[in-house]
């Protein structure tokens, strides 16, 4: 151990405690990234076989009358995945993403107390702040989770266009 790391000495029973916490934190993190990475890939699983079914009817003559225009089926099979996004988009950013928020900031926590206490932290506990940097600005994750579902919901609405128009 290098002088610069912290001694379990300067932090009496709270060290083993916080760096117990601190591989909690990171298996939380790891465990919804998983869960979050799944479930958007059962969100593009899903769409493609949507929009994929829409498509494919295009072929039939399925139209039905709504207040004396003629909608084919298919806008109401793409309205439906829209819908599911939207659903599976509430769903993920505002419940699961918001819990991994939680977990990264509570290691961000523990780092500072290691940091507070005159010491420079383990390498260990610079991981949450490296990912953030290697992403960007701070904040910045939720971008991406954003234009995931809006180019999903984009292409769903460009799609049902299309249909209404031809």
């Amino acid at each position: 151990m290098s002088e610069l790391e912290p001694k379990k000495s300067d932090f009496g029973d709270n060290f083993n405690f916080l760096l117990e916490e601190f591989k909690i934190c990171i298996k939380v993190q790891m465990h919804f990234n998983d869960m979050l990475l799944k479930i958007r890939t059962l969100v593009i699983t899903f769409i493609v076989s949507i929009f994929g079914t829409a498509a494919y009817l295009l072929s039939q003559i399925l139209d039905i009358n709504i207040f004396g225009f003629p909608i084919h089926i298919s806008a109401f099979i793409v309205l439906f995945g829209i819908i599911l996004s939207l659903g599976i988009f509430v769903l993920d950013y505002f419940y699961y993403y918001k819990m991994l928020i939680g977990a990264v900031e509570r290691s961000y926590d523990i780092k500072t107390r290691f940091e507070e206490s005159n010491h420079n932290p383990y390498e260990l506990f610079k991981l949450p702040v490296k990912i953030r940097d290697a992403i960007g600005k701070e904040g910045k994750s939720k971008d991406f989770v954003k234009i995931f579902y809006v180019l999903i919901i984009a292409i769903g609405v460009v799609f049902i266009l299309f249909i209404i128009i031809i």
